[in-house]
């Protein structure tokens, strides 16, 4: 049988749209039914809370802070941190959307890493240990201290995202910044955030219309009050 130059370019256009076709497939189709704990999307895995990977066969070392309920990334009771790693980036391709996707406590959707979407989620933590504070410790003297964060901008947020700046202690919202100091105000003054914590570190974040200010690490004393200018 012989092949005319036309037949033999019909034959080899066929096969090119077969192999392409099948090459489409195989990519859709790479993660199908290998997602371990997660499913596929277009390809790709997305993984439920506390697993990461391309697979979502890696489990995060993540356990939640206690004392309270978290609901949109706020916590209404309070935490404390004890040799907890502090996990916070902007990595995530959704950061600063509005909507935490982290897949952390409270968040709205679990498509990034953990702790990658800190401008939405707040500061998360690789573990932490929970139960609220104790006023006095085993041999009698105080255990806890206080923190006061304050602001002295007027103006602190961009233009049209309010005035108000949004603050997280240990990864739990803390409250509202819209009151302003031209000099360190008194521990527990109106319009300063004031809380008792527990004695040692702890992580303070701000954000406001995308404009975020640190994680900044803060010590608390036995029976003192630390302040801190957030901006």
């Amino acid at each position: 049988m012989y092949f005319t130059k036309s037949n033999f370019l019909k034959s080899f256009l066929m096969l090119l749209m077969m192999t392409l076709a099948f090459a489409s497939c195989d990519i859709n189709r790479k993660c199908d039914d290998q997602c371990g704990n997660g499913y596929c999307v277009e390809g790709d895995c997305v993984c439920n809370t506390g697993w990461s990977g391309e697979w979502c066969n890696t489990a995060l070392s993540t356990s939640s802070s206690g004392g309270g309920t978290s609901s949109g990334g706020t916590s209404s009771g309070g935490t404390s941190s004890s040799g907890s790693g502090a996990l916070c980036t902007n990595t995530c391709p959704y950061a600063n959307d509005g909507e935490c996707d982290d897949g952390g406590p409270g968040a709205t959707y679990d498509i990034c890493e953990l702790g990658t979407d800190c401008a939405d989620c707040g500061v998360r933590y690789t573990s932490s240990s929970s139960g609220g504070t104790s006023s006095t410790s085993s041999s009698g003297g105080s255990s806890t201290g206080q923190l006061m964060v304050w602001n002295s901008n007027s103006a602190p947020c961009p233009a049209g995202a309010g005035s108000t700046i949004s603050v997280y202690i240990d990864g739990s919202y803390a409250g509202g910044l819209s009151s302003y100091y031209s000099s360190t105000p008194s521990c527990g003054a109106s319009g300063a955030i004031t809380q008792t914590l527990s004695v040692g570190s702890h992580i303070v974040y701000g954000e406001c219309g995308g404009t975020t200010w640190g994680p900044s690490t803060i010590n608390v004393s036995a029976g003192g009050c630390s302040t801190f200018q957030l901006y």
